[in-house]
């Protein structure tokens, strides 16, 4: 335990570990990535879920987000117009899709994206995406 610790309340601790965390934003209308991301990133950083831009919006002005996963197909909203408004908030953004077209990667990294990834990932690469924006 470190010297700053000792003597601590135990809840203060964890308290103090959970609020160190970075916290990760996953935008999907499928429920399968966003569970999949999920298990993936929980171990290391807070995950919050999204289904919807509109839902994801709120939760950027609520909630001090260190990094975006997001969906370009959304069922409210064009992933480019989230990719915009949580650039807006200084939150950087991973695009995904089943599509990775070259055009759509070009869009996305025009409009601030930081990466595009498919969506038939690698947990292991997914991981050390995270770590080279969240060291």
């Amino acid at each position: 335990m470190p010297p700053c610790c000792l003597g601590a309340p135990r809840a203060a601790i964890l308290r103090a570990l959970v609020t160190a965390q970075k916290t990760i934003l996953i935008v999907d209308d499928d429920a399968g990535v966003r569970e999949t991301l999920f298990y993936i990133l929980r171990r290391d950083y807070r995950v919050l879920l999204s289904e919807d831009g509109a839902d994801a919006v709120d939760l950027a002005s609520s909630h001090k987000l260190d990094l975006a996963f997001v969906d370009v197909f959304l069922p409210d909203n064009n992933g480019f117009t989230v990719l915009e408004r949580l650039s807006a908030h200084d939150v950087p953004v991973i695009m995904m899709s089943v599509v990775t077209e070259p055009e759509m990667v070009v869009q996305a990294m025009q409009r601030g994206a930081v990466h595009f990834i498919d969506k038939d990932f690698i947990p292991e690469s997914v991981r050390d995406l995270v770590m080279s924006y969240l060291p």
